[in-house]
Order: C-alpha cells, then sequence, then structure tokens
C-alpha cells in the first residue's frame, strides 16, 4: 500500500489522460485562489485576525495545496513505512541493521541525484504547463522521499558511533516531546515574525533567521531536558497520550 501510494497513482492518471487530450486545459490551483485571500489578514496587527483567518482562509489553502501537490497520497505511504520501520526494529543499534542503513544510504543517493537533476530540468524538457505541473507533482515526492532517506539513514550511522552517540543522545529529550516542540516552535515563531507580535519578517534575512532558528532549538532542547528530569512525557505529549487512551471505564 505504501508502495502504490508513494506513485502517486492519481498523478498519473491525470498525466495520462491529458497526453491522450491535447486540447485540455486544467482549471487554476484552488489554493492559489485562497493563498490570495490571506493577504487581507496576514497585514493586520490583530491576532483575533489571524486566528479566525488560518482556521477558515488559512486552513482551506494549506488543504488544497497539499491535495494538489501529492501530499495526501505521499503522508500516509510514509505513515506506513515508519511503521514497518518500527515493527522490524530497524532502529535498534546491531550489525543486520547497520547493514540495511548503509543501504539505505546508497539507494537514496543514487536515486536523489537523478531526480533532483530531472526535477530542476524539467521545464526545459517539457513545455506544455499541464504535463508539467503533474510530472513536477510526482518528481518533487521522490525526490523530497529520496533526500529525507539521505538525512534519516546518515543520523542512524552517525548515532550508531560511540563517540557520536553520546553527543546525539543529548537530544534525545527533544525528540520525546516532539509534538510540544512543535506547536512552541510555531507559536513562538508567529509572534516572532507576524505583524501582532514583534514583525520581524520586515527586518530578518536568511541568515538572521537561521541564528533565530538555532537559538530557539537550544532554549527548546534545554526546556525539555529539564522538563524530562520531572516528568515522564512533555506537557502536550501527556494530553495526546490521556486522549488516546480515554476510557469511560472505571
Amino acid at each position: 500500500m505504501a508502495v502504490i501510494l508513494m506513485l502517486q497513482p492519481l498523478e498519473w492518471t491525470k498525466y495520462v489522460y491529458i497526453l491522450f487530450h491535447p486540447d485540455y486545459i486544467p482549471a487554476p490551483n484552488t489554493s492559489d485562489f485562497y493563498f490570495g485571500k490571506m493577504g487581507l489578514y496576514l497585514n493586520s496587527n490583530s491576532f483575533i485576525d489571524y486566528a479566525i483567518g488560518n482556521l477558515q482562509i488559512g486552513k482551506m489553502a494549506a488543504m488544497f495545496w497539499s491535495w494538489e501537490n501529492g501530499r495526501f497520497f505521499q503522508a500516509p505511504a510514509l505513515f506506513m513505512l515508519g511503521m514497518l520501520v518500527g515493527r522490524k526494529q530497524l532502529f535498534v543499534i546491531n550489525t543486520a541493521t547497520s547493514r540495511f542503513w548503509k543501504k539505505v544510504f546508497l539507494y537514496s543517493i543514487l536515486l536523489f541525484v537523478p531526480l533532483f537533476i530531472l526535477k530542476t530540468h524539467l521545464p526545459d524538457i517539457i513545455s506544455r504547463k499541464a504535463e508539467l505541473d503533474r510530472l513536477s507533482v510526482i518528481i518533487t515526492s521522490w525526490s523530497n522521499v529520496a533526500f529525507m532517506a539521505v538525512l534519516v539513514s546518515s543520523f542512524v550511522q552517525l548515532y550508531q558511533k560511540m563517540k557520536l552517540n553520546r553527543l546525539l543522545s543529548k537530544l534525545v529529550p527533544f525528540g520525546k516531546m516532539s509534538l510540544t516542540n512543535y506547536i512552541m516552535q510555531s507559536v513562538i515563531g508567529a509572534f516572532i515574525y507576524y505583524q501582532y507580535g514583534l514583525g520581524l519578517f520586515k527586518y530578518t534575512g536568511a541568515t538572521y533567521c537561521l541564528l533565530i532558528g538555532i537559538s530557539l532549538f537550544i532554549l527548546q532542547l534545554l526546556f525539555c531536558t529539564w522538563w524530562l528530569k520531572t516528568h515522564k512525557q512533555g506537557p502536550l505529549e501527556s494530553i495526546w497520550h490521556k486522549a488516546t487512551w480515554f476510557s469511560f471505564r472505571k
């Protein structure tokens, strides 16, 4: 199922249909309409305007963008692959898993390089926009997954080296509180950049954004390390756990 979804069957169906209908002109992306409307509240200084706008217009823009870019197929595929990796205990350190991740690293690089080159030069190869859009979604999806595999396999192999294991193990608290950190980053980042907060998007370029991101990561890591000394889970992880195993039984 994961492989079928990862192949992006819907996009291939659309692509084949476009090939057999030379006069077909697809409708504009629905997400573009909603992204255009987001400017109505992004210029506001009110948090309420942002909250209402994101829950209505922003959420629709994100949902349609995910549909138009193959994420509705890619996300469950990655979920199932992750489930299989967990079932087979491929993150457990031993000789067999070490060989596995070395193969993943090699094969993913061999896949990523040509896919990335193809993605970059696809507009030079295909002139018809309808065909280009569909193939771009497919190739970009595969390229991103291949690069993700490069990153994951690299990190796993580095983690298995004892000298680096001690250093990388210090990141464990951050991973154990990933949901809390994800939401925390969104809240703090929105306050830093949006106009209802500090509005720094006007002044910070790529370098300052990188420094802000690194600083926020360090602060979160310190918070996670402190929190887990007295708690089994992060605050949002604990709420999610209780909601998952909610029961009316005594």
